[in-house]
């Protein structure tokens, strides 16, 4: 992408998604629910307060029971008066037959982010990401147990919206298919939190993402670590982030995270098609050499 096309869609881009999370911060604040700015969404409001320049998406998280209501206050009011403005929907696994992620994503109506041409595709607009944060125990082998687990049945809820191979021998590839099969996505998700989740949520004073590309010892933290957030200032706004957004930080990226990368360590979506809020469309093509994500911490 030359470097005027991608200044020219960044721009575009971030405009749409701050319309989108100013909605998802619109509906915390009116309804109480904590969230807060995570990864490279949180170092773009340390670093650069706003987005870091070549970043093309937002990630925020919930603790999980904030998470679970915030999808029941969207969903189970769509069709009475919902807290959701027309100009946005929600994607997410129990609502849409072949979304394939277990986290959720609030979107942009009119707009395109095509990725892929799985069938997850068909429903893809610009978004935010929204990611559910579990209590847990702290970090030991039956935490890396419990991931190993989660990580497969992700693989399982994702293979069922993404293209495929239809002669594809692979082993693995046919277990997802057999367990896809047999089950829905939302089925699956449900023997997701069976396993992540504790008895007693408020004997647990650690939090932690599950089957994320990073390592499990950097995506688990002590509960005060993101505590009630703090508003940082983003792209002129005031977005929350964890009250400790450093020790987060650098735990995650290491210790260098308030310096640039080298190119090689800058991660972007590889979209194939977009179109924007106001109708302009853009085409891309694959890059020969993907940046992957655990580029970024080694």
């Amino acid at each position: 992408m030359k470097n005027q096309t991608n200044e020219r869609y960044l721009n575009k881009l971030h405009h749409d998604i701050l319309t989108i999370m100013d909605e998802v911060d619109r509906i915390c604040r009116e309804n109480h629910l904590r969230y807060y700015l995570m990864c490279g969404s949180c170092i773009g409001a340390v670093r650069h307060k706003g987005f870091i320049p070549w970043d093309d998406d937002m990630d925020i998280a919930m603790p999980f029971n904030d998470f679970i209501r915030f999808i029941k206050l969207i969903t189970e009011n769509k069709a009475k008066n919902s807290i959701l403005s027309d100009s946005f929907y929600l994607r997410w696994i129990n609502t849409e037959k072949c979304y394939n992620h277990s986290f959720a994503k609030m979107c942009l109506k009119g707009t395109v982010f095509q990725e892929s041409n799985g069938p997850s595709a068909k429903n893809a607009g610009i978004y935010v990401d929204i990611f559910p944060l579990y209590s847990c125990k702290p970090y030991g082998k039956s935490i890396e147990i419990q991931n190993r687990i989660v990580t497969f049945l992700e693989k399982c809820i994702h293979y069922k919206g993404a293209k495929h191979d239809k002669f594809d021998r692979n082993l693995k590839l046919w277990i997802k298919r057999i367990i896809t099969n047999l089950f829905s996505n939302y089925s699956i998700y449900k023997i997701m939190l069976m396993i992540i989740r504790p008895l007693d949520e408020n004997k647990s004073d650690y939090q932690a993402f599950f089957a994320t590309p990073y390592p499990m010892r950097r995506m688990l933290f002590p509960k005060d670590w993101h505590g009630d957030g703090k508003f940082m200032l983003f792209e002129g706004r005031e977005y929350i982030c964890p009250i400790k957004a450093d020790s987060y930080l650098k735990q995650i990226y290491g210790e260098d995270v308030m310096q640039l990368p080298p190119e090689n360590k800058r991660k972007s979506h590889y979209p194939l098609r977009v179109v924007f809020s106001d109708g302009e469309e853009m085409y891309f093509e694959r890059p020969t050499n993907k940046i992957k994500y655990r580029d970024l911490i080694e």
